[in-house]
């Protein structure tokens, strides 16, 4: 095994035969040959770069709220960038943070700093690493509106990369075709008042917890259809509640699937597919997924 890798093992953040369920928000997944939390930029690319020169299969992730992983499993090396959190910065109004940093405490970290932008992104568990990839969003505001670069691993180099050439699109970027992964990211802010982003905080907040539904799920399963929400869709073909094994779309909120007991991936996929075929068999529109569907390789 790799030196950084047995480091790793030691201090209790590298794990062989790891169950990825036990990780992911919506509780699916099955073991990863390995399952590695590196603490540091140099330790990130010391064991992709290991992966790579060795032809090990390789994936990296955040906190696994939108990666939906096979029930047989990953036979490599899941890298999660969740332990690359603890760095983060401010500088006037830009903030500077780790690709590991949870959303939700990139918001209150810029609300103690009274700057005002990311106000959305509470009570968001996501990473900040997979909502420049998904260009992340919500109650009409997107990552891309405050991000000014991103260091990427690519090429076994580091690159930094400009807004302007990240690819942002409606939940896109051209990190998610390319052998590219985000490190870190760089936001602008503006100055506001403490109280006035607290406020915004808690409507956003209350709004969350009024429209979303509880319980394991990976977030909003498919991405907004241009003149519908794909909620509306779902519920409109009757398929608000609909359940296949242990995963249903929930009654709340048909655009989440929750796990009620036991799902796994294959009933996950079910659903999608349901919802696909009935959406486009009533509306011709074909619904995109907004989670990531990851075979064992």
């Amino acid at each position: 095994m790799n030196s950084t890798l047995e480091l790793l093992k030691e201090k209790g953040l590298c794990f062989v035969n790891e169950p990825l369920s036990i990780h992911s928000s919506i509780g699916i997944g099955g073991k990863a040959k390995i399952f590695v939390m590196p603490e540091s930029l140099e330790q990130f690319v010391e064991i992709v770069g290991y992966c790579e020169d060795e032809g090990i299969v390789h994936k990296v992730v955040g906190n696994m709220t939108n990666v939906l992983f096979s029930d047989q499993g990953f036979n490599g090396v899941v890298v999660s960038t969740a332990g690359m959190a603890n760095d983060i910065s401010v500088w006037s109004n830009i903030i500077t943070c780790g690709a590991g940093t949870k959303l939700s405490k990139l918001a209150v970290f810029a609300q103690k700093q009274n700057l005002s932008g990311l106000e959305w992104a509470c009570g968001i568990p996501g990473t900040v690493g997979g909502a420049i990839v998904q260009n992340a969003g919500a109650f009409g505001s997107q990552i891309s509106d405050a991000a000014t670069k991103v260091l990427v691993y690519q090429n076994r180099k580091l690159v930094s990369v400009s807004n302007e050439n990240c690819g942002f699109s409606y939940r896109n970027s051209r990190f998610k075709t390319e052998k590219s992964v985000v490190l870190d990211a760089s936001f602008a802010l503006k100055p506001a008042s403490a109280t006035e982003i607290a406020e915004k905080m808690q409507l956003f907040v209350a709004k969350r917890i009024f429209a979303q539904p509880k319980g394991k799920s990976l977030g909003s399963v498919f991405k907004n259809a241009k003149e519908y929400s794909a909620g509306y869709l779902i519920e409109q073909v009757g398929l608000k509640g609909k359940k296949s094994g242990g995963a249903k779309f929930s009654e709340k909120h048909a655009n989440f699937i929750i796990n009620e007991h036991d799902a796994t991936q294959n009933d996950v996929l079910t659903l999608i597919a349901l919802a696909k075929d009935a959406v486009y068999a009533k509306f011709g529109i074909w619904l995109e997924t907004e989670i990531e569907i990851i075979d064992k390789e």
